[in-house]
Formats: structure tokens, C-alpha cells, sequence
């Protein structure tokens, strides 16, 4: 039987942020992407993915991609077989991290966008090797 591993990643991310996942689960499990999403409501993003997921599957979210994938669970529990949740949470944001994203808004809406990716691109420096 082949294993369906759905990832999603967090925000400012894309599908190469699994790279190394995907490289040591090779051959291993079939693996499945998140769409770019045309939507910014986590729960539209949960939606418009439905429609793109396996019938059964592991599902693995990243920060946002972990808030997308509990939305799923609301829409499709009975399709996921496995819920794995990096840096994410069940709960609701803290004051603090509220706090930090309107500042990420802050710095975006004065043109910061390129050192906010030059942060988060550092903190991501991982591997399964």
C-alpha cells in the first residue's frame, strides 16, 4: 500500500521548503504538494485544497500549513489518516505572536518585505540527512 504524504508549508514558503523531507522519503511514500493558494482565509485555503488531496493520506502542516491542515480535519477527518503539526498550534495566537505578525505588516507595508524573506530563510535551516 502506498503512503500519501500531503505537506503544507507556513507562510512565505513554498513546496521547496521540504526538500530534504522529500529527498529522504523518496521512493518511500507518494508525495503530494500544497497548491499555490488563490485565497488568503485559512479556511478558503483548506477549501480550495480538497479538491487536489488523495482519497487517504498523512497530512503534515508547517506553521500556517499546520492551521490549513486543522481546518482539513474539520472538512475531512475521514481522509486523513495521520495529522503532523511543525511550529503550529490547536490553540489561538499569543498576544506576542499577534503582536509580531503586525509588525511583519509593518515592515512589509515600508518596503521590508526582502529582510523579513532574509529572516525567516535563516531560521529554516534543517535537515533529515
Amino acid at each position: 500500500m502506498t503512503i500519501n504524504l500531503v505537506l503544507i508549508p507556513g507562510a512565505l514558503a513554498t513546496a521547496d521548503f521540504w526538500c530534504h523531507q522529500e529527498r529522504y522519503f523518496q521512493g518511500r511514500m507518494s508525495i503530494h504538494h500544497a497548491p499555490n493558494f488563490s485565497d488568503h482565509s485559512i479556511s478558503a485555503m483548506a477549501k480550495e485544497m480538497i479538491n487536489h488531496l488523495p482519497e487517504k493520506f498523512v497530512l503534515t502542516g508547517f506553521s500556517l500549513g499546520g492551521y490549513i491542515a486543522l481546518e482539513l480535519m474539520r472538512y475531512i477527518p475521514h481522509r486523513i489518516e495521520k495529522l503532523i503539526l511543525i511550529n503550529s498550534s490547536a490553540r489561538a495566537i499569543s498576544q506576542q505572536a499577534r503582536l509580531e505578525r503586525l509588525r511583519a505588516l509593518h515592515l512589509i507595508n515600508k518596503g521590508k518585505f526582502d529582510f523579513l524573506i532574509v529572516i525567516f530563510n535563516s531560521s529554516l535551516i534543517f535537515s533529515m540527512d
